[in-house]
């Protein structure tokens, strides 16, 4: 049954208590709580660099340098694609709905929850295609006749099973009212910090810190770590034997009167 269970990890932005909540299984560290303004787009920079053809989703990042939690956290938004541009067109929906609402904005196409065969079908015909764009070799088409006749309608079949056996989880309800009008006085969603987190959970953050941290080679010290900082270690003294210290001792030189 586990093999045939698919799980969302569904993201919520609040333009009004200007927070994104992302939501978890328990095991996945559970409802996460950011800051709208700790959020940084992955798949793209400045740079122009991006990851256009790759077939991914749209990952945003919560860096500890912003959120002051140990550890990066990342969440992907969005359908698979193979064009970079997709990427950006998002975020800067995303981007226009938290800072100036949802007035001028093209309205989203919605998707249905319930079980439907065809769900399927697009995300794993999408990467068949784009294989024999990129290699339009009688090689290639000849391997894709038994994925096209044999696996798809399985692949098919499986995620229509696995959808049938899901439920969407609810919202917390903090989080459900969070910002709606007619709520006045609701306490807003605290942010997800350290402590948050059992002991053991805590420790085992803290000591993968360590390895996602970037360190400089000259200080030794984490960076862009905030508070989280990595302990110097202190040099160890040499000892010094007998024979060293004599060499070390100056020598006089007899001057003659």
């Amino acid at each position: 049954m586990e093999l045939f269970t698919l799980r969302h990890i569904r993201v919520r932005f609040n333009r009004v208590t200007r927070q994104v909540y992302v939501q978890r299984p328990k095991y996945c560290g559970g409802t996460a709580v950011f800051k709208w303004e700790h959020i940084m787009p992955a798949n793209f920079g400045e740079t122009g660099s991006d990851m256009g053809g790759t077939n991914v989703v749209n990952l945003f990042t919560f860096h500890p340098y912003k959120t002051g939690f140990p550890v990066a956290q990342s969440v992907g938004v969005g359908k698979n694609t193979y064009n970079p541009q997709d990427y950006k067109d998002e975020w800067e929906f995303i981007r226009r709905y938290m800072e100036d609402g949802p007035q001028n904005l093209p309205k989203p196409r919605l998707s249905t929850h319930l079980p439907m065969p065809f769900h399927g079908v697009e995300g794993h015909i999408s990467p068949m295609i784009h294989l024999a764009k990129n290699n339009p070799s009688v090689i290639m088409i000849l391997m894709l006749i038994p994925v096209f006749l044999i696996l798809l309608p399985f692949y098919t079949m499986g995620y229509f099973i696995s959808e049938c056996l899901c439920w969407q989880p609810r919202w917390p309800k903090v989080i459900r009212q969070a910002g709606k009008p007619g709520k006045p006085g609701k306490p807003l969603p605290k942010e997800t910090t350290l402590s948050d987190y059992p002991p053991e959970v805590q420790k085992a953050i803290l000591d993968n810190s360590q390895e996602w941290g970037v360190i400089d080679d000259e200080t030794g010290e984490l960076i862009d770590y905030g508070q989280f900082k990595r302990p110097k270690k202190k040099a160890s003294r040499k000892r010094k034997t007998k024979a060293t210290k004599q060499a070390e001792k100056p020598i006089k030189e007899n001057s003659e009167d």
